[in-house]
C-alpha cells in the first residue's frame, strides 16, 4: 500500500493552508495517521523534510508554489529511487498546480486517489553573486533580470486575483526597472547588449496565467525555452508588448529573441534579480539547463 506523507504550509496564502488541509481530509476517504503529517515551521523546512522523510512512497504538498518548489528540491536531493510528489494547492497563484491539472483542490484530490504519475523535466540553475554559489530546480520558468515577484505580495494576488495582482505589478516593476548588460550563450551562439530580461521556460504561462511567455512549451518536451528581451521604451512596453505577452503574441515583437535548446550561460556586469519559479535571488553569472523526466508528479494522464 502506497505510504504518503503529508508536508502542510499552515501560513500559504496567509494562513489558508490549515483551511486547505481541514478541506482535504474533509475530502480525503481514508483516515490519515497523524504521524503521517508534519505542519511546517518556517522558510526551508520543507526542502528540510523533503530531502530526509524516509519510508514514504510520495511527499504531499499542502501550500503554494514557493511550498512545491522547496520539497521538489529537497526531493532533487535525494540519492537512489526518490519519492513522487504530489501537490494538494493551497496557495495565492497555485502556478504549479494550474499548468499540471491539480487545480481546484477537488481536482487535486481525485488525481492524488488515482494515482496516476508523470516524470516531468525541471530547470536547474547554478548561479554565482560575490563568490556565493547556489543550485536550485524549478518546473516552471527561471528568469534573470526584470521581475515582478519581489514586490507581489500574498495579500495582493488574494484581493486582486492572481492574474490582475501580477499585471498590476508588472507596470509597477516597469516603471523602476533598469536594464545591465548581459551576455547569453547556447552552443554556438552568442547574445551580448543591454537586457531588459532573460527566461527560461518550462511551461507555456507563468505569473497566475497572467503571461503566456513561452507558447508550445511543454513540461515532457526536453527542451529549456527560452526568451531574451532587449530594452524598449517603457511606454512602448506597458502599452504594446505587456498585452502581446499576456496574449502569447510577443514572439514577433522587435527585440525579443525565443528559442528551444538544452542550457544558456548567462553573465551580467551588475548584480541582477533571479526569479526561480517566483522565488527571488541574485546573481552576476548563472548556468540554466533542462533535466529531462527529473520528478515524478502525480498528475493527470496526458
Amino acid at each position: 500500500m502506497r505510504r504518503i506523507l503529508y508536508i502542510v504550509n499552515p501560513g500559504a496564502s496567509g494562513g489558508q493552508g490549515e483551511v486547505t488541509w481541514n478541506r482535504f481530509q474533509y475530502l480525503w476517504p481514508d483516515t490519515i495517521d497523524p504521524e503521517d503529517v508534519i505542519i511546517t515551521e518556517g522558510p526551508g523546512h520543507a526542502r528540510e523534510i523533503a530531502a530526509s522523510a524516509a519510508g514514504y512512497d510520495t511527499l504531499s504538498t499542502v501550500g503554494g508554489d514557493g511550498t512545491t518548489n522547496e520539497i521538489m528540491n529537497g526531493i532533487m536531493e535525494r540519492d537512489g529511487f526518490p519519492p513522487s510528489l504530489s501537490i494538494i494547492p493551497a496557495g495565492t497563484g497555485n502556478d504549479i498546480a494550474r499548468s499540471l491539472g491539480l487545480f481546484p483542490i477537488e481536482e487535486a484530490v481525485k488525481i492524488l486517489k488515482s494515482g496516476n504519475e508523470r516524470s516531468f523535466d525541471l530547470i536547474r540553475v547554478d548561479a554565482e553573486e560575490n563568490g556565493r554559489t547556489f543550485k536550485r530546480y524549478s518546473l516552471l520558468a527561471s528568469g534573470m533580470g526584470f521581475s515582478a515577484s519581489a514586490i507581489t505580495s500574498p495579500w495582493a494576488k488574494r484581493i486582486l486575483g492572481p492574474k490582475l495582482a501580477y499585471y498590476l505589478n508588472t507596470v509597477r516593476a516597469i516603471l523602476a526597472h533598469k536594464s545591465p548588460n548581459m551576455s547569453v550563450r547556447w552552443g554556438d551562439d552568442l547574445y551580448e547588449g543591454r537586457t531588459w530580461m532573460i527566461i527560461t521556460a518550462n511551461v507555456e504561462s507563468i505569473s497566475g496565467g497572467s503571461m503566456r511567455i513561452a507558447p508550445g512549451a511543454h513540461p515532457e518536451d526536453g527542451r529549456l525555452w527560452v526568451t531574451i528581451v532587449e530594452p524598449a521604451p517603457k511606454l512602448r512596453m506597458m502599452l504594446k508588448v505587456l498585452p502581446k505577452v499576456a496574449a502569447g503574441e510577443h514572439l514577433s515583437e522587435e527585440g525579443f529573441h525565443f528559442f528551444p535548446t538544452e542550457k544558456i550561460e548567462i553573465t551580467s556586469d551588475v548584480p541582477a534579480i533571479m526569479d526561480i519559479d517566483g522565488e527571488v535571488e541574485w546573481a552576476t553569472k548563472a548556468a540554466i539547463g533542462i533535466v529531462p523526466g527529473a520528478v515524478r508528479i502525480v498528475a493527470p494522464e496526458r
